[in-house]
């Protein structure tokens, strides 16, 4: 079976999160950012958020941690590679 669109966009991809600023992302920001770079990585227009969020999950260094706080509940985040983690 030939490769994917994603699949063949792998090393941008990569490169692009590795460079970033900030390694913690909701579900939003990484729609965001793949519809900015949809077409720079030539990835097909029916390529959903969740079909990419899932790629860079299973295939890359992206994972999902839960944010713990002892006074409010939050939401899940993507993390792409290592994050230190402190108690908020």
């Amino acid at each position: 079976m030939p490769p994917t669109r994603l699949q063949l966009a792998k090393r941008e991809v990569t490169v692009f999160f590795d460079a970033a600023e900030k390694h913690i992302f909701s579900g939003k920001d990484l729609s965001a950012i793949l519809s900015h770079h949809r077409r720079d990585w030539r990835l097909a227009q029916s390529t959903t958020s969740n079909e990419f969020i899932k790629f860079l999950l299973q295939k890359a260094k992206l994972k999902e941690a839960k944010l713990e706080s002892k006074t409010y509940i939050l939401p899940t985040r993507d993390v792409w590679g290592e994050v230190c983690s402190a108690p908020l």
